[in-house]
């Protein structure tokens, strides 16, 4: 008895009326709408607290300008250091709509879409992202703005279209490659994943043993609960900043806090910095002993770890593979770990508020060589330990 075929718009009943060209670009203008929302409703309440930057509709655009990578004009000062907890906000509303908008164009009764029913969802909705994106930075920002917007607001749609349309198909985009290739973007997220892990303990350890200092500093600015809570949650919006920041701490390249400020292991040297009671936890100016460079050993277990997660796929590969394949497993994740810091980057205003955020040549030669090495390590012993065995034509060859 053969089986029925599917009725048609039985899965998506939202087809007999809504084209999923319509619903893909109402995805993506719905969510440059709710970002933008979000940000004016935050900016609201800090102004009640402390009327600054204009009204609250002009200071929450500028956020959210700030937040897409443009950069925001606050208080008549061009602030280009991204709230990347903020930005990664918006790309999961994005990712959400999009991929609604991906089950709409699915054809029924197909568990393997097409391409084109995966990448039209996702141009059409990026389109409709960056469309009141470009508008608003060059109606209301600068030039540099509407360059700015146009660059790092392309990969904020791309990465939430494309991650949405794939996830509403149910589908990955890597379900095609060889079994080895396709344990790299495993790798990569689970050394990213091991650092961000050393990271929070890192910061939570400073936070604790400085908590004295950043509460004096948060009733030193007088907000009032209000101001606080603003300040806190405009805080939680830069904790990937700060984490990325103790990611190039715990690799030994160090970050800085301004023109003149710099906190690494080996030293810390701290000028003019900004106002913010978390910064205030960092550790004080002079040299420091030789217990924070045991940190170094994270980078040596994320670079492991990338490495095992690759070779594993390849059991019957040589040593001298495995050994290749796992320093560059580690050297892959260390350029995504640079591409991050470098994200975290900016200026918060001028003068000695500018250069926040890691020391990236000194990461661009840390990260790769510790991931790296430590990634050949593991890969060489595993490929010696785990030896392929030899077949019964190579016996009789040698015999």
């Amino acid at each position: 008895m053969t089986r029925p075929d599917p009725e048609p718009d039985q899965e998506h009943p939202l087809k007999r009326w809504l084209p999923w060209q319509v619903a893909a670009a109402l995805a993506g203008l719905a969510a440059a709408a709710a970002g933008w929302l979000l940000a004016t409703a935050i900016a609201g309440v800090g102004w009640v607290s402390a009327p600054v930057g204009g009204f609250p509709v002009q200071l929450g655009t500028q956020f959210w300008l700030l937040a897409n990578g443009a950069g925001g004009v606050i208080d008549g000062v061009l602030v280009t250091l991204t709230p990347l907890g903020f930005t990664g906000l918006m790309v999961l509303i994005l990712h959400w709509l999009t991929g609604w908008a991906a089950r709409i164009a699915q054809p029924d009764g197909k568990d393997d879409p097409p391409l084109a029913a995966l990448l039209g969802p996702a141009g059409i909705a990026a389109a409709g992202y960056l469309v009141p994106l470009l508008t608003v930075a060059g109606t209301l920002g600068s030039q540099e703005q509407l360059i700015r917007a146009a660059i790092a607001g392309t990969v904020i749609a791309a990465i939430g279209a494309l991650w949405g349309a794939y996830a509403g198909a149910s589908q990955l985009p890597w379900r095609g490659w060889p079994r080895w290739l396709r344990a790299v973007p495993r790798a990569v997220l689970a050394s990213l994943l091991v650092l961000t892990a050393a990271a929070s303990a890192v910061l939570a350890y400073a936070v604790v043993d400085g908590g004295a200092r950043m509460i004096g500093l948060a009733d030193h600015l007088h907000l009032g609960w209000v101001g606080n809570l603003v300040m806190l949650l405009a805080q939680l919006a830069y904790l990937p900043n700060l984490l990325l920041w103790v990611v190039s701490y715990v690799l030994g390249a160090g970050f800085t806090l301004g023109d003149g400020s710099l906190v690494s292991p080996a030293a810390t040297q701290l000028g003019l910095m900004p106002g913010i009671p978390v910064l205030a936890v960092v550790p004080e100016a002079g040299t420091q002993t030789a217990a924070p460079w045991l940190w170094l050993l994270v980078g040596v277990l994320a670079g492991a770890v990338a490495a095992g997660w690759v070779v594993q796929a390849r059991p019957r590969a040589r040593f001298d593979e495995t050994a290749l394949a796992g320093g560059l497993a580690g050297v892959g994740a260390a350029a995504v770990l640079l591409l991050f810091a470098w994200l975290s980057t900016g200026n918060l205003g001028t003068g000695r508020l500018v250069d926040l955020g890691p020391r990236l040549i000194e990461l661009a030669l840390l990260a790769p060589g510790v991931l790296g090495l430590s990634g050949v390590a593991v890969g060489l012993v595993w490929g010696l330990v785990r030896r392929p065995p030899r077949t019964d034509a190579a016996a009789s060859s040698a015999n």
